[in-house]
């Protein structure tokens, strides 16, 4: 796209204009027809030919203004949704995609647990067999938000089995503008979309939208920073603008400017996109 819409007054902003006030308009330009949040996409040249900037954004199926599209770079196989979603485990240590759901034993039952809180236990490989990833699991929610079942579980586990997170899904994850009435420092699963990246006062912030007033990623020190470089192999944590978001962490700040934290990189995973090339298939 060549033209976007400003949300404040709905007014046309062009590449030239975006980049004239890159603090104005970052996370508060949409779609002109479908409204999706859009961001914007620096020019490049690729086997000899000059891509223009543009914006881009993830648009409704029914949007006929798409000019540039998106293909998903580094894509996880993503398993079949039918399979039995009733226990969900994710090892943090590992990163192999394998199959995200275990079917629930049949001679077992439940475990109520507290959600919310660290658990200083270990889990029982007898009853979550097999690894997944927290990556796997945002590729099923973009495709569908309301994935898992209602009774679905979860346990995170990481540092050998320790249980970082365990609970009922729909009551441990939440979208970026559903974290009304979440108290802060609560350990639980956030997911949403990255639309722009700034950086103020020595920390990096991965924006939902208006740094202002909308749920922020807060990138605390240079340490982190740099694992997630090598985690992702990322040049820049630019290259996360228009990417997919889920992690565990807490929040901070205020009902009118949610922040979003993260210990380490593995507690945070990415489904990224990147412009398809005209010569791609």
């Amino acid at each position: 796209m060549q033209s976007v819409t400003y949300r404040v007054d709905q007014s046309p902003v062009t590449p030239y204009q975006y980049l004239q006030d890159v603090e104005k308009y970052a996370g508060n330009i949409e779609c002109l027809e479908c409204e999706a949040r859009a961001w914007y996409v620096r020019g490049s040249m690729s086997g000899g030919r000059e891509r223009s900037a543009c914006f881009a954004a993830h648009h409704t199926d029914e949007c006929e203004i798409r000019t540039v599209v998106l293909v998903v770079d580094d894509p996880d196989v993503v398993p079949d949704e039918g399979a039995d979603t009733a226990r969900i485990v994710v090892d943090l240590d590992k990163r192999k995609a394998q199959d995200i759901m275990v079917p629930e034993p049949r001679d077992r039952q439940p475990t109520d647990t507290l959600w919310g809180a660290i658990h200083k236990k270990y889990a029982n490989a007898a009853d979550y067999p097999i690894n997944k990833s927290l990556r796997q699991i945002l590729s099923c929610l973009i495709k569908n938000p309301s994935y898992p079942e209602d009774d679905a579980t979860i346990r995170i586990v990481c540092d050998g089995g320790r249980i970082a997170l365990e609970g009922e899904v729909r009551q441990l994850l939440s979208y970026q503008t559903q974290l009304s009435g979440i108290d802060p420092g609560v350990v639980r699963l956030y997911w949403g979309l990255i639309t722009n990246v700034n950086r103020k006062d020595g920390n990096t912030w991965l924006n939902c939208g208006d740094y202002r007033t909308e749920p922020s990623l807060l990138i605390r020190d240079e340490e982190l920073e740099e694992e997630m470089l090598k985690a992702f192999r990322l040049k820049s944590l630019d290259d996360l603008e228009g990417a997919y978001f889920i992690v565990m962490g807490w929040l901070s700040g205020s009902e009118t400017k949610p922040i979003i934290n993260f210990g380490f990189a593995k507690y945070i995973a990415f489904v990224k996109y990147r412009v398809r090339d005209e010569d791609e298939v």
